[in-house]
């Protein structure tokens, strides 16, 4: 990408941007709301300069309500890896898993991939 046109990239941008945006959104719509703060702390950021977005949920606990706890822990293949930096670091009963997050991203990522593959084709 460091040597495509600044119109390529700035569309790139755009609709990575965008993507990120529809994800914390529907994240957000996900989220289970006792007093609102998990569901109001997922944010979206983009860096157009180094061509990257991100959807983080800020709040202290968002891993156990997407994975759950103790015994009853529900992580998919994808997941695995990165659920596994969260485990045995609170000694809880087990909570079922309220997936929020992941289910946004799988459910949106590929629409960004084709809303990015379909403007290079028609755009440029």
């Amino acid at each position: 990408m460091e040597k495509a046109p600044e119109a390529i990239k700035d569309l790139c941008n755009t609709q990575l941007a965008d993507g990120m945006q529809s994800i914390a959104a529907e994240a957000k719509q996900r989220a289970p709301v006792r007093y609102g703060f998990l569901k109001n702390n997922i944010v979206s950021e983009a860096d157009p300069a180094n061509l990257t977005a991100t959807v983080e949920s800020l709040a202290e606990y968002s891993a156990y309500v997407e994975f759950g706890t103790g015994g009853l822990v529900e992580v998919g293949p994808d997941e695995a890896e990165y659920a596994l930096q969260f485990k045995g670091l609170k000694d809880v009963p087990g909570m079922i898993a309220r997936p929020f997050l992941f289910p946004a991203l799988y459910r949106i990522a590929p629409i960004i991939v084709d809303k990015i593959s379909k403007s290079l084709n028609t755009d440029i």
